[in-house]
């Protein structure tokens, strides 16, 4: 009898040690990272956008995620509740996922980080041009309006007094002023 009872219980460990998946519909644990990776980006995404067709979008990504790992809802929640049952396996699945989430965060940070360069050099350069035509701006302003010396100018001629200068002796007079330019021509 106590044999009988012995291998009784032996044959109920050996039963209870096997595999428990043997039955259940429980993904493994390599694709089992990859869905909860893409769960939880999908959570990210929902939980910073707002509105209320944000609900039905919510649908839709979750079932394109099943989907992409050729699985369903039931499924996913089944293979949690095994490995919740099983915490040394949910902590190493959970440290992978956290691994993946923050290599991904980097890349991102990344690709952020050389856009906003690009971004910054494409400012530098508008910025570089704008001076420049600022200054091509300022410099022809500049040459528009010569200041000529009170000395330079000519001496208006009255309007009256117009008929005793000749129209050489005016037109000289506008030219500039010339030493034997002082006299009227006669």
């Amino acid at each position: 009898m106590k044999q009988t009872l012995l291998l009784f219980l032996t044959a109920i460990f050996c039963i209870s040690c096997k595999k428990e998946t043997a039955g259940l519909d429980v993904i493994e644990k390599g694709d089992m990272i990859n869905v909860l990776t893409d769960i939880h980006l999908a959570d990210g995404y929902l939980a910073s956008a707002y509105g209320d067709s944000i609900q039905i979008a919510a649908k839709d990504i979750y079932s394109a995620v099943y989907k992409k790992h050729h699985t369903d809802s039931a499924t996913v929640r089944k293979s949690i509740e095994y490995y919740a049952m099983h915490p040394d396996q949910m902590k190493s699945i959970y440290d992978e996922v956290q691994k993946r989430l923050q290599d991904l965060e980097k890349k991102e940070s990344m690709k952020v980080a050389e856009s906003l360069k690009i971004e910054e050099r494409k400012n530098q350069r508008v910025a570089d041009s704008l001076r420049v035509l600022d200054e091509i701006r300022r410099d022809s302003i500049e040459k528009r309006y010569i200041r000529i010396p009170s000395s330079q100018l000519l001496s208006p001629v009255p309007v009256n007094h117009l008929s005793d200068y000749k129209a050489d002796s005016i037109t000289r007079r506008l030219s500039g002023p010339k030493a034997s330019d002082n006299l009227p021509d006669n």
